[in-house]
């Protein structure tokens, strides 16, 4: 299972001027709009957050000039290698278009750079007020292996304001990182579903999946309390091989409890429920159903289909 999710965090650099000729100091501060988020995150995923999709750091930093001297501004981030968890690690990545910089609020334009490089030379003009915007985003991919849990990190990032004869302003912004690894959802299946021998011309029975103790059972298991959805076919087509069919009708129970077929509920198709609370999440379904009626003039033989359930954080 795989999913791409975006974002970026902003800082905004100002810088003013006073109207002086000879340079005075600088000032530069840094306003945070959005820390890095993630969000919740199945182990066995790779997770992208760009600059250019929801999620991503963003702060905004305003830089100050108080003389009619240009100056230059440059920015330094110190990046983590890894986001931590109770002992556990979970290695981040960040790459040469992981950040970006614009000045307007507004990703459109903007340039992107590597932030373990940094931003250097960006040119501020005297006697004025400055505002530069960047996002910032990163990659983690947890292993099928990776503990459950909140990881965390930070992003700490420097502006420094220089307008010569030794006048300079720095500031300080940290930025939170932080993703919520659950279990990945998995799904088996135990025994089949037959119905035996069938008279031609007569109805069939039904075989209930609340109460028969021979129906195949499916087991979701996953993070615990989390919630699930379960889809599947309306009706699952049998054939013989030799362009004969039948129509089989599924009936799906479920309960939050393996021994409590007799007390599981119908679990319809789209239906969203909650896995069990405990050191594991699991919620257990049981497969019934029934077939059409069987014609007089229906071929002998044995008749085969595929039922497809699924579930989904």
């Amino acid at each position: 299972m795989n999913r791409a999710l975006c974002g970026a965090v902003l800082i905004v650099a100002m810088l003013l001027g006073s109207g002086k000729a000879s340079a005075q100091n600088p000032k530069i501060a840094f306003t945070l709009v959005q820390d890095v988020s993630f969000g919740t995150v199945p182990t066995n995923t790779s997770i992208n957050i760009t600059v250019f999709r929801p999620g991503a750091g963003e702060i905004a930093s305003r830089f100050k000039t108080n003389s009619k001297k240009a100056g230059i501004a440059s920015f330094n981030f110190a990046l983590p290698r890894n986001l931590t968890s109770e002992g556990n690690t979970l290695p981040i990545i960040f790459g040469a278009n992981s950040a970006a910089y614009n000045s307007a609020n507004c990703l459109s334009g903007s340039t992107c750079f590597d932030p373990s490089q940094g931003l250097a030379g960006i040119p501020v003009a005297p006697n004025t007020r400055t505002t530069i915007y960047f996002w910032i985003g990163a990659t983690i991919s947890p292993d099928v292996e990776q503990a459950a849990g909140i990881y965390r990190g930070e992003i700490t990032v420097v502006g420094t304001v220089d307008v010569g004869e030794g006048k300079t302003a720095t500031a300080t912004q940290t930025i939170d990182i932080r993703v919520t690894i659950i279990p990945t959802l998995s799904l088996a299946a135990a025994g089949s579903l037959d119905f035996g021998q069938i008279v031609a011309g007569t109805h069939p029975p039904s075989l209930s999946a609340q109460y028969d103790p021979n129906v195949p059972m499916f087991t979701a298991a996953g993070a615990p309390g989390k919630e699930i959805s379960v889809s599947y076919h309306s009706t699952v087509t049998l054939s013989d091989c030799h362009g004969h069919t039948l129509t089989f009708t599924p009936s799906v129970y479920g309960s939050s409890s393996q021994v409590n077929q007799t007390g599981s509920t119908p679990v319809p198709s789209g239906t969203e429920l909650e896995l069990s609370r405990g050191e594991t999440g699991n919620y257990y379904f049981w497969l019934g159903g029934m077939l059409k009626s069987v014609p007089r003039t229906k071929k002998s033989g044995s008749y085969k289909g595929t039922f497809t359930l699924t579930v989904s954080y």
